[in-house]
């Protein structure tokens, strides 16, 4: 649904806005949110696995053979933080993808449209960022390793 939404947001202005800055500014816009968004996300994802982590390590207890033991339910509460991290991290990385290529899509138009020397450059610049995100989003898929995101 937030992905129909994210195209819906980037296509409907586009009938409606009849300035020559309509195709660079709504995709740029929202490239640009979605990159903060995930940052921002990615800071508090990180916090909130710091702490739990350090309430995790103040419960470690050692038994006669040497082994640490921690509390259980924060060891979950830390299991489920990183689940939610990849899951989370999962629908950014496609939602990055994805306004890359409307935005890379948006600009090349406006450059057909308006033949302004804006949407050169930054036709060529969201073509190449479009190519690296979808090589991410692919290696990332394929790697089934949540480290990046997490």
């Amino acid at each position: 649904m937030i992905y129909i939404a994210l195209i819906i947001t980037n296509v409907l202005p586009l009938f409606f806005l009849k300035s020559k800055h309509r195709f660079w500014f709504i995709g740029v816009a929202l490239w640009v949110l979605v990159i903060i968004t995930f940052i921002g996300w990615h800071y508090y994802i990180g916090e909130k696995y710091k702490s739990a982590e350090i309430a995790y390590n103040k419960t470690i207890k050692t038994d006669s053979n040497g082994i640490g033991y921690g509390d259980f339910a924060i060891w979950q509460k830390i299991e489920e933080i990183k689940n939610e991290a990849a899951h989370h991290g999962e629908i950014f990385i496609a939602l990055i993808c994805l306004q890359s290529i409307i935005t890379c899509f948006s600009q090349v138009a406006g450059y057909l449209i308006t033949k302004k020397k804006v949407y050169n450059w930054t036709s060529a610049l969201f073509i190449a960022i479009a190519i690296l995100t979808v090589i991410f989003a692919f290696l990332s898929a394929m790697s089934q390793i949540g480290g990046v995101l997490g």
